[in-house]
């Protein structure tokens, strides 16, 4: 993945971003990270039940569950170490560690070769792009905010590299695409199974 950034970007991404490391904005980043992830899908998903938007939530559940198996299985093929493990003698400026416990338990859950696709990066742009026709501008503001957030975040906190970013990315695309591409007859069984629960 290294090979493969400086080839695209020059030298690997997160390497690029030292140069606006501040505590401040290390704090945002953690928090969007962290807390964005799930907020973004999973208050998605209760939104569209809640509001009776069957056919929506489906397709939102469906894509995630495809996109989150497909990129565990990803993790397996192509094993990829982030750069906060696999470089950290090439970072100068260190961030600050506000939350070091923190930290330490979300790694321990973490499997180490999980960078490539960028999850981080494509569940808050599937969600995003599966929804995006439901919600009035004011949300898709937020909502887009939410998802760069994160985005930037994976890079600016050196778990990937540009390239798992952009990966994570066509490959919200990819299944968002084919979820919305999947037979009408199929959906509206599930829709009419929704609605009877």
């Amino acid at each position: 993945m290294i090979q493969l950034d400086i080839l695209l970007f020059g030298q690997p991404v997160p390497l690029y971003l030292q140069q606006w490391i501040t505590p401040g904005l290390t704090l945002w980043m953690e928090f969007a990270y962290l807390h964005f992830y799930y907020l973004l899908p999973i208050g998605s998903l209760f939104y569209f039940y809640w509001q009776g938007q069957h056919r929506t939530f489906l397709h939102l559940r469906k894509a995630l569950i495809y996109a989150l198996t497909g990129g565990f299985c990803f993790y397996f093929i192509l094993p990829v170490v982030g750069p906060v493990t696999y470089i950290p003698d090439q970072f100068v400026v260190p961030l600050p560690a506000n939350h070091e416990i923190l930290y330490d338990a979300v790694n321990s859950f973490r499997y180490l070769y999980d960078c490539f696709p960028s999850l981080h990066t494509a569940i808050p742009w599937l969600t995003l792009i599966v929804t995006w026709s439901r919600h009035p501008w004011p949300i898709k503001s937020i909502l887009l905010f939410m998802a760069l957030s994160i985005t930037f975040s994976t890079l600016y906190l050196r778990y990937h590299y540009g390239a798992d970013v952009i990966a994570g990315f066509l490959w919200a695309v990819l299944i968002a695409q084919w979820v919305k591409h999947q037979p009408s007859d199929q959906q509206d069984r599930l829709v009419s199974t929704v609605k009877l629960t």
